[in-house]
C-alpha cells in the first residue's frame, strides 16, 4: 500500500496540483474545506497552497483523498487527460481497498493499472514515471496469491504503535502505565460489554476487564461483525431475484434480525408525532406487513445510529457530520435497483402492536427507523469522466422512512455549480 499511496498517488497528485493556476488554487482550497466528513474519517491539511504542508501527510490521509477528495476537487480543473488520469488512479485505490475480491476484480485491476500508466505518461513524460509505476503492476499477482490487501495491511499495526507512541510516562513502570491507560481508553466506550470470567468479578479492574472483553467476546464480536458486514454489503449491492420483496423484509425486520442497530445519543423521549407524519408513518408499515398493526402516538428520537459498526449522524445532531448516505431502491414497474442519496433528519423508535388476532393481549415490539430525505438527480447517469452522480439540494416527496439496515455507506457532497453537487463515497 506505500508503493501505491506513498508512491503513485503523492506523486499524482503533487504534480496536478503544480500545475493549478493561482485561481484554481483557491477554488481547489475552497473544494476541500467545503466537504464535510465524519470524524472517524480524519482530517487534511487546511491549505494545499505550499507543498510543505502536505509532505508529511500519512498512507492513510492519501487513502482518503484518493477515495473521497480527489475526483470532485479536480472537477474542471485540468485538462481532460490529466483528470482522466486522476479518475483511474483512484479507481485503482477504490478496487484495492475493496475488502472482498474475485477473479474479475483483478482481471480489472490489471488493466486499469496498465490504462492508466499510459495515460500518465502520455500527460506528464517517461521521466516522471519511477519505480513505484512498475512495481505497482505486481499487485494483482499479490492479490491472487495473499487475497485481499486489508487481509494482510499495517494500517491496524502503525495506528495503533501512534496511540502509544502518544501516551507520555515519567519512565518508570512503563508498561503498566501503557496498561493502565489502555484500560482508561476503553472503558470511556461502553456501546458493547463483554461478560467477565466469575474469578474476575471481585477484582479492582472489573469495569475495565467488562469492556475490554477479556472472555474473547472482543474477538467473536469482531468477527461477527466483518461477516455481517460483508453479508449485507454484498446483498444489498446485487440485485436479488425480487428486488422488491427482498427490501420488504429488510424494512419489517424479518430477515434481518441479524444486522445489529444501535441508536446512539442525543435522544429525546416521548415526542408527539404530527399529523403529516403520522399518516406517511401508517402508510410505510402498510406496504412491510402483511397484517394491520397499531401504532403509537409518540416516537423516541436519536440523532446517531450505528449498523455493523459504521455510525451515522443526522441532521437531529448539533455537531451533525456523516448524514448524506446512499441507499438502493427498486425502480417503479421494473426489478432493477439505483443507488440513490439521501440526507439523515433523525432516527425513531416506535411501539407496535400487531393485530393478527382479535385478542386483547396483541404482541408489541419496537421497530427502529430512519426519516431521510433524497436527493433529486441533475442526470440519471454518472459523470463520463469521474465515475459520480451529481445530485440537486431538491428533495423526493417519498420513501423518506427507510429501515436503517438499508443504508449502504456514508456519502460527501461537494459543490460544482449552483445548487448542484457531485456526490463521492466515503469508504468504510
Amino acid at each position: 500500500m506505500h508503493i501505491m499511496l506513498l508512491g503513485m498517488v503523492c506523486n499524482e497528485i503533487k504534480l496536478c496540483i503544480s500545475n493549478l493556476t493561482k485561481s484554481q488554487l483557491t477554488l481547489f482550497n475552497s473544494r476541500i474545506k467545503n466537504i464535510t466528513v465524519p470524524y472517524d474519517v480524519g482530517c487534511l491539511p487546511s491549505d494545499w497552497n505550499d507543498q510543505s504542508d502536505f509532505n508529511g501527510m500519512t498512507a492513510q490521509q492519501w487513502k482518503n483523498f484518493a477515495l473521497i477528495y480527489a475526483r470532485p476537487c479536480f472537477s474542471g480543473l485540468l485538462p481532460q487527460n490529466a483528470y482522466k488520469s486522476i479518475c483511474l488512479l483512484c479507481e485503482i485505490v477504490e478496487l484495492i481497498t475493496k475488502p472482498v475480491f474475485n477473479d474479475d476484480d483483478n482481471l480489472k485491476l490489471y488493466r486499469l493499472l496498465h490504462e492508466h500508466h499510459k495515460m500518465f505518461e502520455t500527460v506528464y513524460g517517461k521521466w516522471q514515471v519511477s519505480v513505484n509505476y512498475h512495481m505497482a503492476l505486481h499487485i494483482p499477482e499479490v492479490i491472487a496469491d495473499y487475497g485481499p490487501p486489508q487481509v494482510y495491511w499495517c494500517f491496524f499495526y502503525e495506528r495503533m504503535n501512534g496511540m502509544l507512541s502518544d501516551i507520555s510516562c515519567n519512565n518508570r513502570n512503563i508498561e503498566l502505565q501503557i496498561l493502565n491507560r489502555i484500560f482508561q481508553r476503553f472503558t470511556l466506550d461502553d456501546e458493547y460489554l463483554g461478560t467477565v470470567p466469575q474469578e474476575c468479578e471481585d477484582d479492582s479492574y472489573t469495569k475495565a476487564l467488562r469492556r475490554l472483553k477479556v472472555s474473547n467476546a472482543c474477538e467473536n464480536h469482531q468477527k461477527y461483525y466483518v461477516i455481517e458486514q460483508y453479508k449485507a454489503m454484498h446483498s444489498l449491492s446485487n440485485p436479488p431475484e425480487d428486488a422488491y420483496s427482498f427490501y420488504r423484509k429488510i424494512d419489517n425486520g424479518s430477515a434481518a434480525a441479524e444486522w445489529k442497530v444501535v441508536f446512539l445519543h442525543p435522544s429525546k423521549y416521548h415526542i408527539k408525532m404530527s399529523e403529516d407524519f403520522y399518516v406517511e408513518l401508517k402508510e410505510f408499515c402498510a406496504s412491510v406487513y402483511d397484517y394491520e398493526v397499531y401504532l403509537s402516538e409518540y416516537i423516541d428520537k436519536f440523532s446517531r445510529c450505528m449498523v455493523n459498526g459504521v455510525t451515522y449522524s443526522s441532521d437531529y445532531n448539533s455537531s451533525e457530520r456523516g448524514s448524506i448516505v446512499k441507499a438502493m431502491f427498486v425502480l417503479s414497474g421494473t426489478q432493477e435497483l439505483h443507488p440513490y442519496y439521501g440526507i439523515i433528519r433523525f432516527f425513531f423508535r416506535i411501539t407496535i402492536r400487531h393485530k393478527q388476532s382479535e385478542l386483547e393481549n396483541m404482541p408489541m415490539e419496537f421497530i427502529y427507523l430512519a426519516y431521510v430525505t433524497w436527493m433529486n438527480f441533475k442526470a440519471p447517469e454518472r459523470d463520463k469522466l469521474s465515475g459520480l452522480y451529481m445530485v440537486n439540494k431538491t428533495f423526493y416527496q417519498r420513501d423518506r422512512i427507510i429501515s436503517p439496515r438499508r443504508f449502504l455507506g456514508r456519502c460527501a457532497l461537494v459543490e460544482d455549480k449552483s445548487s448542484s453537487f457531485l456526490v463521492t463515497d466515503i469508504p468504510h
